[in-house]
């Protein structure tokens, strides 16, 4: 493999690391502090399902204008 195109297959392979790994990441930290909020008392079950059920709903408007 020359190495032009070695560098390119390596740049491209860091990229597509770093966008999984960010990704990875942030759902994880969003998963861990759910959590640590049931757990805590600080909200419940119901909380999560109407907040969900408000974000579906603001994305469906957002849907609406483009």
């Amino acid at each position: 493999m020359d190495p032009v195109t070695q560098t390119l297959f390596t740049m491209f392979l860091m990229f597509i690391s770093t966008l999984v790994g960010k990704r990875t990441g942030r759902q994880e930290g969003i998963n861990a502090t759910v959590n640590y909020m049931i757990e805590m008392g600080a909200c419940t079950e119901e909380d999560l399902k109407k907040a969900n059920e408000r974000f579906a709903e603001d994305m469906s408007d957002e849907d609406d204008y483009q």
